[in-house]
């Protein structure tokens, strides 16, 4: 190879890198807000919602809603980020909105019944979103 073509060889492999489309060892990028991403690391896939999550929370056993049972969402990647909280209504169910796409979990505790944390049972939102949390009386 000559010097002219080294040369253009590597003028296309720093464009290339200096570009960005050698993607970094993580997902960003691929449609879908994985662990680890937020809406600040990669905006593509966790980019802004208005979004609305729906808990509905019932009784293990009997499979019934519970009212007024307390419900907290919180992003999974920084438990320190409460989306949403407050009273499941007559029908069992709790309404966080404007949830931008990210991973969550429910935090639900009720009177007479185990709290549940969520920390291992964790939801994606990229859309409107149900999820079913059963508790366990005591």
């Amino acid at each position: 190879m000559n010097k002219i073509g080294i040369f253009s060889l590597l003028i296309v492999a720093s464009i290339v890198l200096l570009s960005g489309c050698v993607q970094p060892s993580q997902l960003c990028g691929n449609g879908v807000c994985d662990a680890g991403e937020t809406q600040a690391t990669c905006s593509i896939d966790c980019g802004e919602g208005e979004f609305t999550v729906k808990v509905h929370v019932i009784d293990s056993i009997t499979e019934k809603s519970i009212e007024g049972a307390q419900v907290n969402v919180y992003e999974n990647v920084d438990p320190f980020i409460n989306v949403g909280g407050g009273l499941t209504d007559s029908d069992g169910v709790f309404k966080a909105y404007n949830v931008p796409k990210g991973e969550y979990y429910a935090k639900v505790s009720a009177f007479d019944y185990e709290v549940h944390f969520g920390y291992d049972d964790p939801f994606f939102v990229m859309g409107d979103t149900l999820v079913t949390v059963k508790l366990v009386p005591k």
